[in-house]
């Protein structure tokens, strides 16, 4: 849109309204974007505000609701959600429901939990969150519950390994935390790259796919950094840095392949900054401080300058 008004002043465009023009080629949104955006924002806000009433209206009121209304009310919502899906289906309506009956069950889940007292980890609760809910997730092909549905089994797996640290003390370390993190999302970004030749439908997959990037760059980024300065507290910190090379490369090839992925570029090059500057620093004597600071902040100044000519290049070849 701003080369429209750059042309129009420059009087390479003669249009008596250049925001209508720009409207007609799809640069700006009409009226009819804005209304299906607001319908949309409305209908998830909805969803959301549902889901997060329930569990408010059950914790405000545990004692005078009773154990079997407390119960009631949370299932009938999981079937309510449920039955907008089967009554609405795919349309947004429908997606909106099932949003609504994730919620729901979460909120099941931790009242089953709260109830009984069973004495388990709280990573039952997320494990079986995400188990129960994945058919409701696969059916919506929505990016979002997608997204949400992942973050259970983050914190599942997060959860499990802190538990599993009183046993096997590895498993609790900050590395395979961060290992644990490089697999799921690494897994996730396959499936979303190249499921739907299996049925995996997740609805727009340019934001979902970048946030499972975003997580697993800055995973393999910590790896890298900790090879660096801390390679003896790795267990395998070869497998690391081949790690982080590997990712490096495909997410370049992922990022190049999908055009406008400039933000996701972007991320690469900061973390590949990062792991220069530091190896650079590694590497350098410790008795000179300031003339090791001035050379890395030199360097750093330079190596941004670059990354960003080279993102306007990419950019504008994608054009």
């Amino acid at each position: 849109m701003q080369q429209l008004w750059r042309w129009a002043a420059q009087g390479r465009i003669d249009h008596p309204d250049i925001d209508q023009l720009g409207r007609d080629l799809g640069l700006l949104p009409d009226r009819q974007r804005w209304s299906q955006f607001i319908d949309r924002a409305l209908l998830g806000g909805g969803a959301l505000a549902l889901g997060l009433g329930l569990i408010f209206l059950i914790a405000a009121n545990w004692e005078a609701l009773g154990l079997w209304l407390r119960f009631g009310v949370a299932q009938l919502a999981v079937l309510a959600g449920v039955a907008a899906y089967w009554r609405w289906g795919n349309a947004r309506a429908g997606r909106a429901g099932l949003g609504f009956s994730f919620m729901a069950l979460g909120a099941l889940m931790a009242l089953f939990g709260q109830t009984y007292q069973t004495g388990v980890d709280p990573y039952h609760l997320f494990a079986n969150w995400a188990l129960l809910s994945l058919p409701w997730v696969w059916l919506a092909r929505h990016s979002v519950l997608w997204l949400a549905w992942l973050l259970l089994v983050d914190i599942a797996l997060l959860r499990w390994m802190n538990y599993r640290a009183n046993w096997w003390g590895f498993f609790g370390t900050t590395e395979w935390l961060a290992w644990a993190l490089v697999g799921v999302h690494g897994l996730g970004l396959l499936v979303v790259e190249f499921g739907e030749r299996f049925g995996f439908r997740p609805g727009r997959r340019d934001w979902l796919r970048m946030s499972l990037w975003l997580v697993l760059l800055g995973a393999v980024t910590w790896l890298a950094l900790t090879v660096v300065f801390e390679s003896h507290s790795l267990t395998l910190p070869w497998l690391a840095a081949l790690g982080y090379l590997a990712t490096a490369a495909g997410g370049y090839w992922l990022m190049r392949r999908h055009q406008c992925s400039i933000l996701g570029l972007a991320a690469l090059c900061a973390s590949a900054i990062a792991v220069i500057i530091s190896l650079v620093a590694r590497a350098m004597d410790d008795n000179d401080v300031i003339g090791n600071f001035l050379f890395l902040s030199t360097m750093v100044t330079a190596l941004t300058a670059a990354a960003g000519y080279w993102l306007i290049q990419v950019h504008r070849s994608e054009r």
